[in-house]
């Protein structure tokens, strides 16, 4: 005969061996919930990645001065914090370290110098900035781990200028990536004023006056600048091409020499393009959503078995423990 302490260690035994496999269920229903949405980051992220290759540029000082006319801030927090605390370690900017500079200067050069920055300036910036997140890891190191912990400011330095240089080249992919959406209004706007009975020079004038804040109108204004100094207007448009290496921008400066060197209407050449940009950004549009669909599939099916593994969990248990017949 078993007593009421044999069923209440038996009781007591069963709810303890529930309560681990609800728990064991409720980790792996989490493990699929976080899998799917890091799938959605990815497929979200990957639909909008952009591809930036190629060897480039040369220092243009035009384009520096005119980013130094639309100064503002960028989309970069780490660039931001180093343009804010520039003025007060400027001076530093003088350290004689050309290497690092001169690579700086290049991921600059592709990001149209944002701020208006040399190397100088930018190399100033960059030591602010880290030296700035030293400053709060070592704040944060003290407070958690005691002085031990202000070590932690090292690590904030370097990292501080490792999140700097990747800041420009982020900057340089979003400007890239902004020229690229930008050229099929560019080339709408060229063949209307041209259309109006405007030469090929007065249509990029408005380009240039249009998006004057805009990277593209930025890129248009140094050509302009550059065929005004003396520069062959083909060596102008290839300089351009080099500057900002997309097909589109690619197949533009294309379009615009040979057409010059055959003597065919820009104006119409230009309209044909356009036809062919939207029609090309309708094929990447629906590329991009094919390959969103296919990325989301993951995240879904490990959202739906988490959701199933929650809602018969009970069942889950009870059939661990007691089998098909004890349901």
């Amino acid at each position: 005969m078993q007593t009421s302490d044999g069923f209440a260690a038996v009781e007591t035994g069963a709810a303890s061996s529930f309560g681990a496999m609800g728990i064991v269920i409720a980790a792996l229903a989490a493990v699929c919930a976080g899998g799917a949405i890091a799938g959605l980051v990815y497929a979200v992220g990957s639909s909008m990645r952009v591809d930036v290759g190629g060897a480039r540029k040369h220092l243009t000082e035009a384009r520096r001065e005119m980013a130094k006319v639309n100064k503002g801030m960028t989309d970069s927090l780490v660039f931001n914090l180093g343009m804010t605390v520039l003025p007060f370690f400027k001076p530093l900017g003088a350290i004689p370290i050309d290497s690092l500079k001169r690579d700086w200067g290049e991921r600059a050069s592709d990001a149209g110098w944002p701020g208006g920055l040399d190397e100088d300036d930018l190399f100033a910036a960059a030591i602010g900035a880290s030296l700035v997140i030293a400053l709060a890891f070592s704040g944060i190191g003290f407070l958690l781990l005691g002085i031990k912990g202000t070590v932690a400011g090292v690590v904030g330095l370097m990292a501080g200028f490792y999140l700097f240089g990747a800041s420009l080249t982020g900057i340089a992919k979003g400007r890239l990536h902004k020229v690229g959406r930008s050229m099929p209004y560019v080339v709408d706007l060229l063949v209307l004023t041209m259309r109006a009975g405007a030469s090929f020079g007065m249509a990029m004038e408005r380009v240039a006056a249009d998006y004057q804040y805009h990277p593209i109108g930025q890129e248009f204004t140094v050509t302009l600048r550059e065929i005004n100094a003396g520069t062959p207007r083909k060596q102008a448009f290839q300089n351009m091409a080099e500057r900002t290496p997309l097909p589109v921008v690619r197949n533009f400066v294309d379009e615009i020499i040979q057409s010059e060197e055959l003597g065919r209407g820009i104006s119409d050449t230009l309209e044909r393009m356009g036809e062919r940009i939207r029609v090309r950004r309708k094929q990447d549009a629906a590329d991009i959503a094919g390959k969103a669909k296919v990325n989301v599939l993951a995240p879904s099916v490990l959202a739906l078995v988490g959701i199933l593994l929650l809602m018969f969990s009970t069942f889950i248990v009870k059939f661990s423990q007691q089998g098909i017949g004890g349901m």
